[in-house]
């Protein structure tokens, strides 16, 4: 095995899998699920029929929610809800929870289109049969539709995950610890 190479404190070289087989405090299984319940709801409003006016609402709202969090950059985010928008509203928030929290939410406008297109690569003649069974459009979506889309959604919520742990590293911008560096400095200790 490598041996660590200390100088003023801080790992200069090392064996990266026995700092892997420390405790990581890494919060991308939470950032992830969240995004995927934003993504699955927005997703299901934005494949709604839309012939009623709260389901006209919702998507506008919805496609607001994705421009936005798929059109700026994650840094920009993460400046705006931790130094603009928590403390205009009285919010004390630690930079983790607001990391995690704008994660989640910039995640769950892509997993909306992930599962949107997904939604609408089921052929629609599943849903019309569902629907002639007896099924009502909810129940039709959660026991039918949804649960053949999951193949083609899979490798994609898989790069998106990925891609979370990439992106891990602008956190540095509202004083939080990146996760691999969190690893070097547990070890050391």
């Amino acid at each position: 095995m490598q041996k660590h190479i200390r100088e003023n404190g801080n790992v200069i070289y090392g064996d990266l899998s026995k700092q892997a087989n420390l405790k990581l405090d890494f919060k991308g299984k939470n950032i992830i699920i969240i995004g995927v319940i934003i993504g699955t709801l927005i997703a299901m409003v934005k494949v709604m029929p839309k012939y009623k006016t709260i389901p006209r609402v919702l998507d506008k709202i919805c496609t607001v929610y994705v421009a936005f969090f798929r059109g700026t950059p994650m840094v920009v985010q993460l400046l705006l809800g931790y130094f603009v928008i928590l403390p205009s509203f009285g919010i004390a928030a630690d930079g983790v929870t607001v990391a995690i929290t704008i994660f989640g939410l910039n995640s769950g406008a892509y997993v909306s289109e992930m599962m949107r297109s997904g939604i609408q690569s089921v052929d629609g003649g599943q849903l019309e049969a569902s629907r002639a069974l007896g099924l009502t459009y909810w129940t039709s979506m959660m026991k039918v539709v949804i649960p053949q889309s999951v193949k083609n959604i899979l490798p994609t919520l898989g790069n998106e995950f990925i891609s979370l742990v990439k992106e891990t590293s602008v956190v540095s911008f509202i004083a939080v610890v990146d996760n691999f560096i969190s690893v070097a400095v547990q070890h050391v200790q």
